[in-house]
């Protein structure tokens, strides 16, 4: 069925809503946004919010799931058929584009979702996804005996331990702080390039 006017409208203004509340985490973080901060930048009263969002819960979830759709769509884009080292390259440069072409969505996955309670509303499989390409990229290193054989938890702790650098770069890169040392390159991807190559050519701790 189509989607009538009002529909048309009762979407556009919940995404304006998600927009203004993506910026006021990016300023303030998920402790900082407020309904009534919400209402007065998008020139609602408190009480109209209520028509497209239950509370503050529903609006962090509905940005959260965005944000994690928004970085799982770039991973997305990184062919499957790529070898192995260049997969994980690109797996780990795509999340990098995607902090710099979104801090606000960087500021959601850093403050909501990560290291904590998952946000009420919000499906553990969409925060899930973006680490699980991760994982099945090294799960076919071990299938092809690039990697010394592994069972599914060590593979999860190498997927995560890359994960990790890869996300600690992109926030870096966004505070500008970590200044390396003398003789460290500066280019995070080259950084990524160097941590994957010892894991290939180390056997991932063979």
């Amino acid at each position: 069925m189509a989607e009538t006017a009002r529909q048309r409208r009762h979407r556009a203004t919940r995404e304006e809503i998600l927009v203004v509340a993506r910026g006021l985490m990016l300023e303030e973080g998920v402790n900082g946004l407020s309904i009534r901060e919400v209402a007065r930048r998008t020139g609602f009263g408190p009480a109209s919010l209520y028509t497209y969002f239950a509370g503050k819960e529903e609006i962090v979830a509905a940005v959260t799931k965005e944000s994690f759709r928004g970085l799982d769509e770039y991973l997305a884009r990184v062919p499957v058929d790529l070898p192995l080292e260049m997969r994980l390259v690109g797996l780990g440069a795509a999340y990098l584009r995607f902090a710099r072409d979104n801090p606000a969505d960087l500021a959601c996955i850093v403050t909501t979702g990560l290291g904590g309670a998952v946000p009420q509303g919000v499906d553990a499989a969409v925060l899930d996804a973006p680490l699980a390409r991760f994982a099945a990229a090294l799960q076919r290193g071990v299938d092809a005996g690039m990697f010394a054989r592994a069972d599914e938890a060590a593979v999860a702790e190498r997927a995560y331990g890359l994960w990790a650098l890869v996300h600690g770069l992109a926030v870096l890169a966004q505070v500008r702080a970590g200044r390396p040392g003398a003789g460290v390159a500066a280019d995070p991807e080259r950084v990524l390039r160097a941590a994957i190559d010892g894991l290939v050519s180390g056997g991932g701790g063979r």
